[in-house]
């Protein structure tokens, strides 16, 4: 048998996680249960590192803020039990926004690499900003910045992850630039640090 994970946001509840067994021709779920209880989280990914414990990301806006949260599972291949949040980045709602974070595992024991988007009304800029989590030491090794698009008008629509042996994270992210253009662009990290974006397609 095999098992699958199921992350998503409850509206009237929070963050859930269910953990489902693979059969021949269906999925036999268990119980949800919630990691986060707190009615204005969205957003929510979820992934495994290289231990078995399972971690999800997510967006969660009140009244003042915007912040990206992740999550560790106590156990691994259990979702019964949450270790507490990690803030992986926040900022005042009346500054701009933070969207679509995503997570992926890293071969490193432990270790697992976050991306996100933010949106600086002021200034109009956009970043895609990444991080590391090292599990050595626990915590985040500071953000690294695949790309800072400054322009009146920009807007964010989302970024993608997709990680290779050696520790390698390929990012796929798209966005509106100020003059309405769609923008699909892909970077690389590797070695500890992110390589230039190369721009995919324009619409």
């Amino acid at each position: 048998t095999a098992d699958v994970y199921l992350a998503y946001v409850d509206s009237s509840i929070g963050a859930r996680v269910q953990k489902g067994t693979l059969g021949a021709t269906s999925i036999s779920w268990g119980s949800a249960t919630t990691a986060d209880a707190d009615t204005g989280d969205l957003n929510i990914n979820i992934s495994r590192d290289s231990n078995g414990k399972l971690w999800i990301i997510y967006k969660d806006i009140d009244t003042t803020s915007n912040r990206i949260y992740a999550q560790r599972s106590t156990n691994a291949n259990d979702v019964s039990a949450w270790d507490a949040q990690v803030t992986v980045s926040s900022q005042l709602s009346s500054s701009g926004t933070l969207n679509t974070p995503a997570i992926v595992p890293l071969d490193t024991s432990g270790d697992m690499y976050f991306a996100w988007i933010r949106t600086v009304t002021a200034s109009s800029t956009l970043n895609v900003f990444g991080a590391r989590w090292d599990d050595s030491v626990p915590g985040l090794l500071g953000s690294d910045t695949l790309l800072s698009y400054l322009g009146a008008g920009i807007t964010s629509v989302g970024v993608s992850l997709a990680s290779a042996p050696g520790d390698v994270v390929h990012a796929l992210y798209r966005y509106v630039d100020n003059a309405a253009t769609y923008v699909l662009e892909y970077a690389t990290y590797s070695g500890g640090a992110w390589g230039s974006p190369v721009t995919l397609d324009t619409d």
